[in-house]
Order: C-alpha cells, then structure tokens, then sequence
C-alpha cells in the first residue's frame, strides 16, 4: 500500500486490487471480449501475437527457400 500526502495536507491511499471482471460496451465485440482476455488472462493476447509472428518468420524463411528451387 502506498500512502502519500500532497502539498494540502490530505492524506491520500493508493490500493491495488486484483481485477475479477470486466464490464464491456454492448456494442463493442472483438476476440478480447468474447474470451474476456483481461486480468489474470491477459497474457494470453500479447502470447497469441508473438505466436503469429514466429509463424510470419517461419513462413518467410521456408517460402523463400521453397520458391528459389
């Protein structure tokens, strides 16, 4: 817990708290809010993006071998 007082004499606390849910717009539909990617799961996107670029390496590197045969 981190507790600081400001310049006016008010005492301020700052508090984490673990995140449980995420309250999404209506009309807002992605991969992250159909799968609710968020708090404890939200590695999982920056973990699917490493993924797809291996796969753009891999791809690019036996592609172009494959091609100049």
């Amino acid at each position: 817990m981190f507790t600081s007082e400001g310049d006016i004499g008010i005492q301020v606390e700052n508090q984490t708290v673990p995140c449980r849910h995420w309250r999404y717009s209506e009309d807002a539909v992605s991969v992250l809010t159909e799968f609710n990617f968020v708090c404890e799961d939200a590695w999982v996107k920056p973990f699917a993006v490493s993924l797809f670029m291996a796969g753009k390496l891999f791809g690019g590197i036996t592609g172009g071998a494959i091609s100049d045969r």
